[in-house]
């Protein structure tokens, strides 16, 4: 069915006119705007930012009126964001309290960078070898752009996991979640799948995807209108693992896409965090010239190694009434040797603590230690 007409936007301009061929909002006076049961005061909000609370309007409405939800249509994978659940859907990583501070402020530093400076880059890669922690620093960026209301999407690849693992869904699964973070980009995005009605088959490239999914509907928010989301600060992608995708023809071309997009579009508000290892297909595209490169390695502190498992080891007392009664456990020296062991790896540290602390199951696990050690050698 085409699109009603409540799916125009208005434009915001001078006099009592502004809002034609608008539907389901009333304005009470030249200064306000009653938008369903919420009254917005106009000389308050951007252009921009009534678009987004109209788009979430008309959202609801085209829902009661029966039309296909853009959701339905673009059948995102469902355990791909920073919300699925880590321990039916790993990678199962998250930073402990007080560890990755450093590398945490370079990102947000990164993030929260303003869009008018001459060196303005909108990629940041952040590297490193397995058991490094950068999933984990993946997912804190993304909750804590989340709650600041700045998260456009997050994409976590994971090795092995069927649709995770392949490019098949990654645009459609970014895009489904851009609507949602930015509304005023749901028409863009749903009258491109509505124009072009194989976009979302298997057969169609990643980059045409991508190009009519998410970065078209981007651009065309009227972004040269914003005035409080640059004080805000850009919106935020987080995708994790690239390298873990299988499809590593189509991962360097979206690569070569995203960075052709943002050379075009130099004051698009949107950063792009990309981590995974080194990989030939996505460390020989990403030019350190346009390109924020973060080796986590050089990030990773013992310091860092040991409050992690202070933290774990004090869970576990709190837990467990007979280790109290040992007192101060591990010894300062003991916690000392443990750190040393792990030569600053955050899955050699998680591994050694499960054997420490719960050794039969340790054991089950003992296999991600091997391949980790294994695959750690050859990538130093």
């Amino acid at each position: 069915m085409d699109v009603p007409k409540a799916a125009t936007l208005p434009q915001i301009s001078q006099g009592g006119d502004f809002f034609q061929n608008a539907r389901d909002f009333q304005i009470g006076n030249l200064n306000q705007a009653n938008i369903g049961q919420n009254q917005y005061n106009i000389d308050q909000r951007t252009n921009v930012e009534l678009q987004n609370v109209i788009g979430q309007q008309i959202g609801q409405v085209l829902v009661r009126q029966g039309s296909t939800g853009l959701l339905d249509m673009l059948d995102p994978i469902p355990d791909a964001s920073y919300t699925r659940n880590r321990k039916t859907s790993p990678p199962d990583s998250s930073c402990l309290p007080g560890t990755r501070e450093d590398v945490l402020k370079k990102v947000t530093s990164w993030a929260d960078n303003s869009l008018l400076g001459w060196n303005n880059r909108h990629v940041m890669w952040l590297y490193g070898y397995v058991g490094c922690g950068k999933s984990a620093i993946a997912q804190e960026v993304a909750e804590h752009y989340a709650r600041k209301k700045r998260l456009a999407a997050s994409f976590f690849f994971f090795r092995g996991s069927g649709d995770r693992s392949r490019s098949g869904r990654f645009a459609a699964t970014v895009a489904s979640q851009v609507a949602g973070a930015i509304p005023s980009t749901y028409r863009f995005i749903e009258a491109n799948v509505k124009t072009h009605p194989g976009l979302l088959w298997p057969s169609t490239s990643l980059i045409a995807q991508f190009k009519h999914l998410v970065y078209d509907p981007i651009k065309s928010v009227k972004w040269d209108l914003v005035g409080s989301n640059i004080l805000r600060g850009p919106y935020v992608v987080v995708i994790d693992g690239l390298d873990e995708c299988e499809d590593r023809d189509d991962i360097a071309s979206f690569i070569d896409q995203m960075l052709a997009f943002f050379k075009k579009n130099p004051r698009i508000p949107l950063r792009i965090l990309i981590t995974s290892r080194v990989e030939e297909h996505i460390r020989t595209r990403l030019d350190p010239t346009r390109v924020e490169l973060v080796n986590l390695v050089n990030h990773t502190t013992l310091d860092d190694i040991t409050t992690a498992f202070r933290a774990l080891f004090a869970l576990a007392t709190k837990h467990n009434r007979s280790i109290q009664c040992y007192g101060e456990w591990p010894t300062p020296a003991d916690l000392e040797q443990l750190v040393l062991h792990t030569g600053r790896s955050f899955i050699f540290m998680s591994t050694l603590a499960k054997f420490i602390l719960d050794p039969e199951r340790a054991w089950i696990e003992s296999g991600t230690l091997a391949s980790a050690m294994v695959q750690t050698i050859f990538e130093k």
